[in-house]
């Protein structure tokens, strides 16, 4: 998710990011333990991915309360000077990077975490200062830190008991409180969801079924073996940031290592036990000194001297093998200060603009790709390429991608089969093509067929909406909102 020129802003996958493009400051994301501070880093979110950071905080100012990731996808959002804070998230499908600050105590986090005993103290859409977006379901962390979930509950991943339409599938089609959490970061995967806490803590509920939660359940199957109660991930440091894939999470930690558990069939953990899932955090490799992590689909990435460096699953299939356990270099993705993943794109971001690899089947990337060797699967570039500059926002869904930029508004382009362009049908557009949705947008997230954003105050979504990720109040195919639809918010 991400959010554009307004104090609030902050924002996977499964990813916000707040991106000065064009120069190497970043607005931090706010938190209720970091309002009304700028941090001269930046944040990234991912699920399919999201990447984060806990920012450099100086006297006065403060660090991002990071993004979120998830299972398919990451936003990025630029960041403007002061004492504002922005921030990031991403979502499964997704990741999304946004920015900026204004003066004062509007900044996300101002509400501070003393509410969380009580009634939250910042309960409507205008105060959300990240959204992430997962594989199924959609969450929203508010400028208190509190938090608000919607969309397929069959493992628990909103964080209450459903008591409705539990015979088909538990799901919550309007936005609920997530009772009992305090965050400055989300990170949502396919059917499960973490939550940065305040100090460094990461408490993970839902799936469990292939280790993602962390909760030492590997109870089968994956949709539908969790807890709905947030708890507490046995980490051997504070996290300052943590993104999660389909059906995996990352922490990057204090130390700069990153800590990896879930699924790993594609050597998305790295590449000890390659093919096993890992029930407790285990450390990546060969990756050290990471400043963010990202994470969507199966592979995971790490920023390491301004590039990106991933590893797991890393295109090509089905000519290829499962992936590689151990960290790859990103060819022309030197320089950069953020990185968001989701399932079927990557991109590095930083004064250069936005750099993007993976699938490649609708033009994305602004390149023509030929079909792999083998003659059949996904088109897609191995290599960075540059997709755009001039964005203030920019979010990776499973498929497709969204960007916020001052002549456009906000447009998004590449896979389309469910509406999650918002252009009112289904037609997949080509980078060049990309086609105005929403004006005066100050955050945008994409999940794995579904996208978020808020526009001067409101919350809309659109896309896929058989769980009731959407937020309207309605489920199931017939639905499928092809254009932006406002959110009830509770």
């Amino acid at each position: 998710m991400m959010r554009a020129s307004e104090p609030r802003a902050c924002g996977n996958v499964g990813l916000l990011v707040a991106l000065a493009l064009g120069t190497s400051a970043i607005a931090g994301c706010g938190s209720p333990d970091d309002a009304g501070v700028a941090d001269t880093g930046a944040a990234t979110g991912s699920s399919g991915g999201t990447s984060g950071t806990s920012g450099a905080s100086s006297a006065g100012a403060a660090g991002m309360g990071g993004g979120a990731a998830g299972a398919g996808g990451a936003s990025v959002g630029a960041g403007a000077g002061g004492a504002g804070a922005a921030g990031m998230s991403a979502g499964a499908g997704g990741a999304v990077v946004g920015a900026a600050g204004s003066a004062g105590a509007g900044a996300a986090g101002a509400a501070g975490a003393a509410g969380a005993a009580g009634p939250p103290s910042c309960v409507d859409a205008s105060c959300i200062a990240e959204l992430a977006l997962g594989g199924y379901h959609s969450c929203a962390r508010l400028g208190d830190g509190s938090l608000r979930c919607w969309g397929s509950n069959m493992a628990g991943q909103i964080g209450v008991v459903t008591t409705t339409e539990q015979v088909l599938s538990p799901r919550e089609p309007v936005p609920v409180v997530v009772p009992g959490v305090v965050a400055k970061q989300l990170a949502l995967g396919d059917w499960h969801t973490c939550a940065l806490g305040l100090a460094g803590e990461v408490l993970c509920w839902g799936s469990d079924g292939l280790g993602a939660a962390g909760l030492g359940l590997a109870c089968k199957p994956a949709e539908a073996c969790g807890s709905e109660v947030p708890t507490k991930v046995a980490l051997l440091e504070a996290a300052t940031s943590i993104a999660a894939g389909d059906n995996h999470t990352c922490a990057l930690l204090a130390s700069g290592q990153v800590a990896c558990w879930g699924e790993n069939f594609h050597g998305q953990l790295g590449p000890n036990g390659k093919g096993s899932s890992k029930l407790a955090p285990q450390l990546v490799p060969g990756i050290a000194g990471a400043v963010r992590v990202a994470a969507g689909g199966g592979r995971s990435c790490a920023l390491v001297g301004g590039e990106a460096r991933c590893w797991g699953y890393l295109g090509g299939a089905p000519c290829e093998d499962g992936g590689t356990g151990s960290p790859v270099v990103i060819a022309n993705t030197q320089g950069s200060t953020e990185l968001v993943v989701s399932a079927g794109h990557g991109c590095a971001l930083g004064a250069m603009g936005a750099r993007c690899w993976g699938e490649n089947a609708f033009g994305e990337l602004g390149v023509a790709t030929p079909l792999p060797s083998c003659g059949k699967g996904t088109p897609w570039e191995p290599a960075a390429h540059a997709v755009a500059s001039g964005f203030a926002a920019f979010a990776v869904g499973g498929g497709h991608l969204c960007g916020v930029s001052a002549t456009l508004g906000l447009s998004c382009w590449g896979a389309n089969g469910d509406g999650q362009l918002g252009i009112g049908s289904t037609q997949p557009l080509a980078v060049a093509g990309a086609t105005p949705v929403l004006s005066s947008v100050s955050l945008v997230a994409a999940g794995r067929a579904h996208s978020c954003a808020v526009s001067d105050g409101t919350l809309f979504c659109w896309g896929s909406n058989w769980y009731g990720q959407v937020g309207d109040g309605h489920s199931y195919a017939e639905s499928k909102p092809l254009a932006p639809v406002a959110v009830l918010w509770p």
